[in-house]
């Protein structure tokens, strides 16, 4: 059963969001947002003008390559409704293209708020489960040919996948062999695709990824458990 099964955000005193203003980004990777049991959602805004790059902690990640990038007035959502079946609680690192530009708005949608009024929670908001997520995998040497970029895993929920180049990416199921063609989600440069899964549809299957062109090609996958 999912994390949200049950609860609504009517259960929560605090909705948000609440807003943090991050100024000393550099190319060193640096934790933007802690990890929060009980975050229902976040979103990345680049108020900027150059590049930044956000990934979830766990994974290196450094200015210039990598990472989901957000270009400038731009921004990364991912945010639960009430048929999520996947957590949003881990620490989140972010970090510069640019050692001139380190700007990044996070929004935070918990009912953590710093400095809310402290409210007894309802016993649905205690029934929480505390599975990491999401987990990343970046693959930093996708080529012409079809690779693995995620194992089969029965327990994942949700798949999304982000190409932070500058060339086309192709994923696809296991049970073919990925290219920029059929069979295969084609994701652009600066693009994401998402994909979820509930009671009744599985995204576990192991995933495939090919780029269009070159050899030293970069896709972050984000698997989300619930």
């Amino acid at each position: 059963m999912g994390v949200t099964s049950g609860i609504s955000w009517s259960d929560y005193p605090i909705l948000g969001p609440y807003s943090i203003a991050v100024t000393g980004l550099t190319t060193v990777a640096q934790t933007v947002l802690a990890a929060d049991p009980a975050c229902k959602g976040v979103i990345f805004h680049n108020p900027g003008s150059k590049p930044k790059r956000i990934l979830p902690v766990g994974q290196a990640l450094v200015g210039g390559t990598g990472g989901i990038v957000i270009y400038p007035q731009s921004e990364y959502k991912l945010l639960q409704d009430q048929g999520s079946h996947f957590n949003i609680n881990v620490a989140w690192q972010a970090v510069t293209d640019d050692n001139t530009d380190g700007l990044l708005t996070v929004l935070s949608f918990t009912p953590n708020t710093p400095g809310a009024p402290q409210v007894r929670q309802t016993i649905r908001t205690l029934m929480q489960n505390s599975i990491a997520s999401p987990v990343s995998a970046e693959t930093l040497t996708l080529g012409t040919g079809s690779q693995q970029i995620l194992a089969a895993d029965p327990n994942r929920m949700g798949v999304q996948f982000h190409n932070p180049g500058a060339v086309q990416i192709g994923v696809c199921p296991s049970n073919l062999g990925a290219s920029i063609g059929a069979g295969s989600i084609i994701v652009l440069p600066g693009d994401t695709k998402t994909i979820l899964g509930n009671d009744y549809v599985k995204i576990n299957c192991a995933w495939n990824g090919a780029a269009q062109s070159g050899n030293a090609n970069a896709l972050t996958a984000l698997s989300l458990y619930g």
